[in-house]
């Protein structure tokens, strides 16, 4: 297990620089036969979304155009494939029923409007993108929750951590010529908006109560994980001020030991902030976007500068990051693609799939 160390510790032991190049070769190195990234022993909805994230990170990684364009169109066209296969809608009501496909949904969005208006590459089926950019846009619309907002489960209840991504995504089809319904993006920044505590914080699902205390899940150093991406999407739509933003930012700087702390422990929600491992990586990324809104010139260098020094100590000895512990081979296995996109995006100097605002 790599030790996270504080947020003013040491120097990271590596260059910037090195850190892309040995990010893009292991992501290249780990690309599956079918195109796609994630152990095909993953569900497939899974998978879409851990493959529209490496395909991001290797642009990001890639300011000077200069990768070949065969691994991003492999993995384009394996996420065609795989949203063919799922048509059946989310089950409701019938339990705590799991359903990923928004994630894959929200991200492959992103990945296909950078690919086609910002970094296009050779050998893309573009038209067929196209479609299925109008498709996935749709069915987000259909699997909006009452109220507003997405979520991975049966729940009635919106998560804050998945209808950001979404609400990007959404943003990235309506770019793309689909006509996203006013309402539905009003009541999911409205959903999220319902979600934050008076303390800065944001809860796990569901809106945050009058009377609510920054206790165990709701509290500021529990939802450190989904807060900067929440803040940073309702500035995109500008329903968040930069003061909002600079301590949302700070926030996760203070908090950042408790967050990599969890990363390398399987138990899900366990202690007094419920934080999950799968939150590590997904959290530097949000911080990454909420960062990059930052106005303040200055500040938003510091604060890069402070980000790259925490993840280039803990990338692991192969140039990879992980949840669920390194030293354990089948866990360091389960996350490195998933992690290690992430947190190559939040790495990134000039992210072109990063959101700006309207």
């Amino acid at each position: 297990m790599i030790l996270c160390g504080s947020v003013d510790g040491e120097e990271a032991p590596v260059t910037p620089n090195q850190v892309r190049e040995d990010g893009v070769r292991v992501l290249l190195k780990r690309q599956q036969k079918d195109g796609g990234w994630g152990n095909p022993s993953y569900e497939l909805q899974e998978r879409t979304a851990i493959t529209a994230l490496a395909g991001m990170a290797l642009l990001a990684a890639d300011p000077n155009g200069t990768l070949n364009s065969a691994p991003i169109v492999q993995g384009v066209e394996f996420i065609l494939k795989t949203l063919g296969r799922r048509v059946h809608a989310p089950p409701r009501g019938e339990g705590d029923v799991h359903d990923y496909r928004a994630f894959g949904h929200a991200y492959a969005l992103q990945l296909f409007e950078t690919l086609l208006h910002k970094k296009p590459v050779q050998g893309l089926p573009v038209e067929e993108m196209r479609r299925a950019m109008k498709g996935m846009g749709r069915q987000l619309v259909e699997w909006e929750k009452p109220g507003g907002g997405w979520n991975y489960c049966s729940t009635n209840q919106h998560a804050a951590f998945m209808t950001a991504p979404v609400l990007q995504g959404l943003l990235a089809a309506k770019r793309n010529g689909l006509a996203v319904p006013r309402e539905v993006v009003a009541r999911g920044l409205r959903a999220l908006r319902g979600s934050k505590v008076a303390t800065g914080s944001y809860m796990y699902y569901g809106p945050a109560a009058p009377g609510d205390t920054p206790q165990s899940w709701y509290s500021l150093a529990g939802s450190s994980g989904r807060a900067a991406v929440s803040e940073a999407t309702l500035w995109l739509f500008g329903e968040s001020s930069q003061e909002e933003l600079k301590a949302t930012v700070e926030a996760f700087f203070t908090h950042w030991e408790i967050l990599c702390e969890k990363k390398d422990r399987s138990a899900q929600h366990e202690g007094p902030h419920g934080i999950s491992f799968y939150f590590f990586s997904f959290g530097q990324y949000g911080a990454a976007q909420a960062i990059a809104q930052l106005e303040d010139g200055a500040l938003r260098a510091r604060s890069r500068e402070r980000l790259w020094k925490l993840l280039g100590r803990i990338r692991n000895p192969d140039g990879t990051w992980s949840e669920l512990g390194a030293t354990d081979e089948n866990r360091h296995n389960y996350s490195i693609d998933y992690s290690t996109a992430l947190i190559l995006l939040a790495l990134a100097e000039d992210d072109p799939t990063l959101a700006r605002k309207r």
